[in-house]
């Protein structure tokens, strides 16, 4: 879903699954993304690692900021892309 992802995708998931996703496709698909849909991402509240915020920094760097958000504990995983596809389930 993500990979047809024109204008936006709103996430809820662990950061961990985030990074799973993202070093598991093509880099040059991700960088794509990262430069030209926006992202709100809702997640667990951790620290974050070196990679993580080495992804924040590429996509500031690309005007075009990724909007995270960290609470205590996440009620449910999802994902809308473009406002039209979503998955949903339980954490």
């Amino acid at each position: 879903m993500a990979k047809n992802a024109k204008n936006q995708i709103d996430v809820v998931t662990p950061l961990q699954n985030l990074t799973i996703v993202y070093v598991n496709r093509p880099r040059k698909r991700m960088e794509k993304v990262l430069k030209s849909v926006k992202m709100r991402i809702l997640t667990e509240n951790c620290e974050l690692d070196a990679f993580t915020k080495k992804i924040l920094q590429f996509s500031e760097a690309n005007n075009n900021p990724i909007e995270l958000r960290q609470v205590e504990k996440l009620p449910f995983n999802l994902l809308i892309v473009d406002d039209k596809e979503a998955m949903w389930g339980e954490t």
